[in-house]
C-alpha cells in the first residue's frame, strides 16, 4: 500500500506544515473514504502528547481557521478529518507528497523548506514535462514572505543545492526575453494526479487503534495505550482477550485516566514490552493477573490514592498494605523486602522476575518468612516464590528443597 499525504495547495496559508504533517501521522483508516484520514482524541492533552507538541500549541492550531483549509475539526465529537479525505477526486488544487518527501521535510525541519518543496512539486506537476520557471522572489511573494531579505534568498539557494544534490530537482539556466538569467526547474517526483488507489498518510505502518467497552474508550498512539472514561475495565480470559492485546507489539506505556474505577482480570497480561503503567486515584480494585507476564514493567506511576500504594521496591499493594498485588517484574533490583503487614501475595505477582536473587521478609510478618532469600509460608511448609535470578548464583545451578 503506497503512502501519500494529500495537501491543499494554499501558498499564503499561515500554517506550520511540520505541525500539520504530525497530525497526518496520527490518522486512522476510514472505511468510507478509503484513506487514513481520521483522528479521534480523548482530550487535547492526550492529543498533544501523541503529537509531541505542547498543549498550548495544539489549542492554537485547533482554534486557527487557517488550518480548516487542511483539516476539519469537530471539538464536540473530538474528531479531526484530514483533507486528504475530501480533496481526492476533486478538481481543486492539491499536492500529493510521498512519505520520502515528508521525511526530507522533517530532516530539514523548517516551514520555509516545506512550503518550497510543495510549491516546486505543485507547479512542476502541472506541466507535462514536469518543469516550471520562477524566481526565488516570486516564490517568497506568493507565500507571503519578504522578497527583500538577502538571508532568505540565500536560504532558498541552499535548498536548491540540497534538492539538486539529492536528485529531486534539476535546475537549468536560461535567459528570458529581457536577457536576464533565470532558473528552469525540473521535478523528478510523482506528478500530481487524482489516483483512485487506496492511500495512506502514515509515515510508517499503522500504529494506532481505538475502541470502546463498558462505557470506556481506549486509543493506542505513539506506543502509548490510553484508557479513559467513567467506568470499569472489564474482566477478560484466555479465550476473550482485551481488545488491545493484538497490538501488544506496539504498546510500551499504559496511561489509565481518572474516572476508571477498576482494572479487570488479565487486562494487560502478556504485554511484554510495557515498561510503565499509570494508575489514577479513582481505581479501587484490580483483578487477578491483570499485569501477569509484563516482563519489561519497571514502574507503576500511581496518583495519590485511598485504595492503592506502591513501595520504593516497586511493589503495588492495597492501601492497607495487606495484599501484594504485583511487583514490577522488569525492575532491575536484585533484592526486595516484603512488608510486615502483607497477609496475601497474589499468584503470579512475583513470577518472571529475572533480576531478583533475594526476597526478604520483615521479621514480624505473620504469614511469610524468608530463608536464604527464598520466600516461604511462615511455617516453611510451602515455597511461595523462588527468585529466578538466584539460580545463576548457585554453584551447580540447583536448589535443593529442605525437608
Amino acid at each position: 500500500m503506497k503512502k501519500y499525504y494529500y495537501l491543499r495547495f494554499r501558498p499564503t496559508a499561515n500554517i506550520d506544515y511540520l505541525y500539520l504533517l504530525a497530525f497526518y501521522d496520527l490518522a486512522e483508516f476510514n472505511e468510507e473514504s478509503k484513506v487514513f484520514d481520521t483522528i479521534h482524541y480523548p482530550s487535547v492533552r492526550v492529543l498533544a502528547e501523541s503529537l509531541n507538541i505542547s498543549t498550548a500549541t495544539v489549542n492554537r492550531i485547533l482554534s486557527n481557521p487557517e488550518y480548516n483549509e487542511f483539516m476539519r475539526i469537530d471539538k464536540k465529537e473530538k474528531t479531526i478529518t484530514l483533507c486528504n479525505a475530501f480533496v481526492r477526486g476533486q478538481s481543486e488544487q492539491f499536492v500529493r507528497l510521498t512519505a520520502d518527501e515528508v521525511s526530507l521535510i522533517r530532516e530539514v525541519n523548517t516551514n520555509l523548506f516545506a512550503k518550497y518543496l510543495i510549491y516546486l512539486k505543485y507547479y512542476c506537476g502541472y506541466t507535462k514535462d514536469k518543469k516550471t520557471n520562477f524566481t526565488a522572489q516570486q516564490f517568497l511573494i506568493a507565500c507571503g514572505y519578504s522578497a527583500k531579505s538577502n538571508a532568505t534568498l540565500d536560504t532558498i539557494s541552499r535548498y536548491n543545492g540540497l534538492l539538486a544534490d539529492r536528485g529531486i530537482i534539476k535546475i537549468e539556466k536560461y535567459r528570458d526575453e529581457l536577457g536576464h538569467t533565470r532558473n528552469r526547474y525540473y521535478y523528478y517526483g510523482i506528478v500530481v494526479d487524482n489516483s483512485s488507489e487506496i492511500q495512506t498518510v502514515c509515515k510508517k505502518p499503522v500504529s494506532i487503534a481505538r475502541g470502546e467497552m463498558n462505557g470506556m474508550k481506549w486509543i493506542i498512539s505513539n506506543h502509548i495505550l490510553y484508557i479513559y472514561g467513567e467506568g470499569e475495565i472489564p474482566n477478560f480470559n484466555k479465550a476473550n482477550r482485551a481488545p488491545w492485546y493484538k497490538y501488544k507489539e506496539e504498546i510500551t506505556t499504559i496511561k489509565i485516566k481518572n474516572g476508571t474505577k477498576s482494572i479487570g482480570r488479565i487486562a494487560f497480561e502478556d504485554l511484554t514490552l510495557v515498561t510503565s503503567i499509570e494508575i489514577p486515584s479513582t481505581v479501587q480494585t484490580i483483578g487477578r493477573n491483570a499485569f501477569e507476564n509484563c516482563k519489561s514493567l519497571e514502574e507503576f506511576k500511581l496518583s495519590k490514592s485511598q485504595y492503592l500504594k506502591v513501595t520504593e521496591d516497586g511493589i503495588l499493594m492495597n492501601n492497607q498494605g495487606t495484599e501484594l498485588i504485583q511487583y514490577t517484574i522488569g525492575n532491575k533490583r536484585t533484592s526486595i523486602t516484603i512488608p510486615s503487614t502483607i497477609e496475601t501475595i497474589r499468584i503470579g505477582s512475583l513470577t518472571n522476575c529475572h533480576y531478583l536473587t533475594e526476597i526478604e521478609v520483615v521479621n514480624d510478618n505473620q504469614k511469610y518468612r524468608s530463608n536464604n532469600g527464598i520466600l516461604y509460608k511462615k511455617n516453611e511448609s510451602k515455597i511461595v516464590q523462588y527468585p529466578i535470578g538466584l539460580t545463576n548464583t548457585l554453584e551447580d545451578k540447583t536448589y535443593r528443597i529442605p525437608n
